[in-house]
């Protein structure tokens, strides 16, 4: 008996809708979008981009790491540091 049809029988009524909709398992079905909206600011992946005129699937980050140069150093450098990507 698998737990889906342990959890689909009749005397389990206070069974939540949630866990009987986990019980059956991943779906086939996989969202996916062109574009995202964030914080107002609207960001396209890259197949988009490729079909517009106006660009604006890059994003920055900068953030404050630790940088070592060989995992036997033992002197890191805190720094800031910008990374780039594109959203795919």
């Amino acid at each position: 008996m698998t737990i889906q049809s342990e959890l689909n029988g009749e005397e389990n009524n206070d069974v939540s809708e949630n866990l009987r909709w986990l019980a059956t398992g991943p779906s086939i079905a996989v969202p996916s979008y062109r574009s995202y909206l964030i914080n107002g600011v609207k960001f396209n992946t890259k197949a988009q981009d490729d079909v517009l005129i106006i660009q604006n699937s890059g994003v920055y980050l900068f953030a404050h790491i630790m940088q070592v140069a060989s995992a036997k150093d033992k002197n890191p450098i805190v720094s800031n540091m910008g990374f780039y990507g594109v959203i795919q």
